[in-house]
């Protein structure tokens, strides 16, 4: 190999570490070690062993793209197919593994269902009379598969909630720079537009107003993925981070109704012109306010 074409593969194997990130390479770490056990378990013409070494493949190609949730996924799959390889006291020691996990780590219908599955405490002391060919043994394995597979799908469920947040969070932040840059701008051309105007009597005040209202959506906005309730179901993770964009939209909005209540003064709402800017940027980051004005300048206008 010519020493340009060694320079490229060595400049390409560095930007592809750099590119690896620590699950990725959690991720490779946790397929080497099982393919090994995978190795030494294995039985010629096992069908487990067959399934186990396909699924194995697959968490390894999908690994390789970067979908790392499908690669656990199949790598998961995988490791519950050993369990048909299980002996009597593999089999208990495993059981009682899990059974402890799940009651610490689960609190939804998914510990009870666990439970449910791997109720017989264990006996390590009678496992070695018993036979791997046992009935009983059978009936175990798959109990524990199934146990096993619950307990994967709420691992998986998860990280992909983290995952959700996460991406929302890069998602928020991006329109909260923009908000901040909008503010800024407006602010600034105001001040030098109209520097000795008071607030709500230039033109463009309407506009800086919802700009604010914005903002301070925005700030709300970025603040929810790090106070959002792990334990809500992914249906509702994925709707409530889908009002991203929306909320600035709502923000503006709902700004430019509560400096207009308090600059009319209706229902006994007041506040100074200098502190209109902050009803506005308090307007767009809480909806109570948005309500308590509302609600105090229906009760005027409905008398």
């Amino acid at each position: 190999m010519a020493v340009n074409e060694v320079a490229i593969e060595s400049e390409r194997f560095g930007l592809q570490r750099l590119r690896s990130s620590t699950e990725s390479e959690r991720l490779l770490a946790e397929i080497e070690e099982f393919a090994i056990e995978l190795k030494r378990r294995n039985v010629p013409g096992a069908s487990w062993a067959a399934a186990a070494e396909e699924l194995l493949g697959r968490a390894r190609a999908e690994r390789a793209a970067g979908r790392y949730g499908s690669a656990w996924s199949h790598l998961n799959a995988a490791k519950r197919e050993t369990i048909d390889s299980f002996d009597a006291c593999e089999l208990e020691i495993w059981t009682a593994r899990l059974r402890d996990e799940a009651d610490a780590k689960l609190t939804n219908w998914r510990k009870g269902a666990i439970t449910a599955l791997l109720a017989t405490p264990p006996n390590a002391a009678k496992c070695m009379d018993v036979k791997a060919s046992d009935p009983a043994v059978a009936l175990g394995r798959r109990k524990l598969k199934e146990a096993r597979q619950i307990f994967d799908e709420y691992m998986g469920n998860s990280y992909w909630k983290i995952d959700i947040l996460k991406r929302e969070a890069f998602r928020a932040g991006g329109v909260l720079a923009v908000a901040l840059i909008l503010a800024a701008v407006a602010l600034i051309l105001r001040e030098i537009a109209a520097p000795s105007a008071p607030y709500g009597t230039w033109t463009f005040d309407i506009v800086a107003t919802m700009i604010l209202g914005a903002l301070g959506a925005a700030v709300s906005g970025a603040l929810k993925p790090l106070n959002a309730d792990r334990a809500a179901r992914i249906p509702d993770l994925r709707a409530q981070t889908s009002l991203s964009f929306v909320r600035p939209i709502v923000g503006a909005g709902a700004a430019v109704i509560v400096v207009t209540i308090l600059s009319s003064g209706i229902g006994g709402l007041k506040v100074d012109i200098v502190a209109l800017p902050a009803a506005a940027l308090v307007a767009g980051f809480s909806e109570r306010l948005l309500t308590g004005s509302v609600a105090a300048a229906s009760a005027v206008v409905g008398k």
